[in-house]
């Protein structure tokens, strides 16, 4: 019998899709649902799907590509535990077992992700694991969203399970009107209504491309969250953490872009611009956090500008 519902999302990547689902089921853990979203995509991706013949895979396909359609995944938690996971990663062959036996013997935690092994485009090892955690983290209701301010978000979202219970309880689900980074915003509302947790050991591979939409462009995932994640905080009586966290959040715009300058990805007249949106809109100033943030953007690019 499943005890999780794995929900795989893709959209035309049949090469990656493909190494994504042998690694699923690979899995040393076999007690599993799942169930591929095939988000519009062209006949090429659904032939790749159509090639395994394994009774646990369900096909969802949506005619059109929308995110709305990624929020019908959350019809589908049926069993014990519940993840959504992407099309162009890979998971670790013991993934399940370890994230699964923690979460049966710790019954406080209502999600867990575990840290992440970045692998290029040909599936090659990049010899970086992220986030830089020794140890096991376990965050208490609203202690993840405190330590967001200097830490930014270090839970890897593909690799989250939820607790299906959890889900239920509190009726969660993403909101697309925080953009792209809609994964973001769970988080946070997840950490105010339960408890979230990461494991040390890297157990799931991330893909570097360049077709990530989080590496296209951040600055703007970060400004169409920002106000959604405002209201959330002051919907649940969080009024005294808006403050601090339009702050931190304008620090990691200005990490971003000193890093993008110093790079060269961005223009200076992009810089600019986007200096001039925090003043007008969000109350830019001088102050630990935008310190701290820039200080980690200058130093990235510099780095990352010697490099070259």
């Amino acid at each position: 019998m499943a005890i999780i519902d794995i929900i795989l999302i893709t959209f035309n990547r049949p090469n990656y899709l493909d190494k994504a689902i042998k690694s699923i089921l690979a899995q040393s853990f076999r007690n599993f649902n799942l169930i591929i979203f095939d988000n519009g995509s062209d006949i090429e991706t659904y032939e790749v799907i159509k090639s395994f013949k394994d009774k646990r895979i369900t096909i969802v396909r949506n005619e059109i590509n929308s995110s709305e359609f990624l929020n019908e995944a959350f019809n589908y938690v049926n069993c014990k535990y519940f993840m959504i996971t992407h099309d162009d990663d890979e998971m670790g062959s013991d993934f399940l077992r370890n994230q699964i036996n923690v979460l049966e013997l710790k019954n406080d935690i209502d999600l867990l992700a575990c840290r992440i092994n970045l692998i290029d485009e040909n599936s090659n090892d990049l010899n970086k694991i992220r986030p830089r955690i020794f140890y096991d983290k376990l965050w208490a209701k609203g202690d993840y969203i405190n330590k967001y301010f200097f830490l930014g978000n270090i839970i890897p979202c593909p690799t989250i399970i939820f607790k299906s219970e959890f889900l239920k309880k509190h009726s969660l689900k993403y909101n697309f009107d925080a953009g792209p980074a809609a994964d973001l915003y769970l988080l946070f509302e997840a950490n105010l209504k339960g408890v979230l947790a990461i494991s040390k050991k890297p157990l799931y591979n991330y893909r570097i491309h360049s077709n990530q939409h989080s590496e296209l462009n951040r600055v703007s995932l970060e400004f169409m969250v920002k106000s959604e994640i405002i209201n959330l905080l002051n919907t649940n009586n969080m009024g005294n953490l808006v403050a601090k966290y339009n702050s931190a959040s304008n620090g990691i715009i200005l990490n971003i872009l000193f890093e993008g300058l110093i790079t060269k990805r961005f223009s200076l007249s992009i810089f600019k611009k986007n200096i001039k949106s925090l003043l007008s809109n969000y109350n830019l100033k001088i102050d630990r956090y935008t310190v701290y943030w820039s200080i980690i953007g200058l130093f990235r690019g510099i780095k990352n500008f010697i490099k070259k």
